[in-house]
């Protein structure tokens, strides 16, 4: 190879190295305008997150922490944030009335968050709440409108396991009371009064239940009394027919006649015997005008 040809190809190997020297400069230009560019928007996200923690939106400031990327520097510090505010947010949807929304939100917020025992503390009181609402409809006798009401505590929620066992409960109690009263309609339907009655008896005391069984109660008591008006009657007959049966008892008058004679059949005057058979008698002898009685 000659001079010449050797001097060309060293400057067209140098001037190769340059170029790729300069390409990979150019790479790394831009791969790290990419990331400054990047962390400038992470910046700019969180310093918004954090602008939006401050003003009485929370549902913004959840949303805006939803776009913290989980290999953002600042995800652990916004996932922080994002629970402070679902706090507030399930707070504001408890006061509009969305209880299920609210505690569906409340239980999200992770235990290491600041806001967790607070959380849970409201979790545990709109839980209660709402089994003391669907409690109250239960006694008013609704039913489905109180099992509607339960559904308001989703199934993660430590008070579901109360609600479920309020809700068979409630369902085996309506169960019974209704076959209850079928049986005791049953009864009355064939005149037993009184099992109807005592049937009755085992019906909830709840106010609603109450109300459904009294016209029931009404017309068992009014049965009985029929029974025992009947009973009266029919031993009031019975002791006027056996009365009719009886020879009439003698009166006083009657036995005084009737013992004075016998002493005149034994020999006595009329006058004596006559006195001894008032005092057999008990009576007393008065005087009345021209003749003389004898008063029992």
């Amino acid at each position: 190879m000659s001079e010449n040809s050797r001097w060309g190809l060293n400057s067209l190997l140098y001037t190769m190295g340059v170029g790729s020297l300069a390409v990979v400069a150019i790479v790394i230009g831009v791969k790290m305008a990419q990331e400054w560019r990047d962390r400038h928007q992470e910046a700019q996200a969180f310093e918004q997150l954090q602008a939006l923690a401050a003003q009485p939106d929370p549902e913004a400031c959840v949303q805006a922490a939803q776009q913290i990327d989980q290999t953002s520097r600042f995800y652990a510090e916004a996932q922080g944030i994002k629970a402070q505010c679902n706090f507030l947010w399930g707070e504001r949807l408890a006061q509009g009335g969305d209880i299920r929304s609210a505690l569906s939100l409340l239980l999200t917020i992770p235990d290491s968050a600041q806001s967790y025992q607070d959380a849970q503390a409201l979790v545990e009181r709109l839980s209660a709440q709402v089994i003391e609402e669907a409690q109250a409809e239960v006694v008013d006798g609704k039913l489905n409108e109180a099992i509607v009401t339960l559904a308001q505590i989703p199934l993660n929620a430590p008070a579901n396991a109360t609600a479920e066992n309020l809700r068979e409960s409630w369902r085996k109690e309506w169960e019974q009371n209704e076959k209850t009263i079928a049986e005791a309609q049953k009864a009355l339907d064939e005149g037993e009064w009184s099992t109807a009655k005592e049937i009755l008896a085992t019906v909830s005391s709840a106010p609603y239940w109450q109300s459904q069984i009294a016209p029931l109660q009404k017309k068992a008591d009014e049965g009985i009394e029929q029974v025992i008006l009947y009973e009266q009657q029919r031993k009031q007959e019975e002791e006027r027919k056996k009365q009719a049966q009886q020879p009439p008892q003698p009166t006083f008058n009657d036995r005084l006649q009737s013992l004075y004679d016998t002493y005149v059949k034994e020999g006595m005057n009329e006058l004596e015997a006559w006195k001894l058979a008032c005092e057999t008698m008990g009576g007393t002898i008065e005087d009345i005008g021209p003749e003389a009685v004898c008063k029992p």
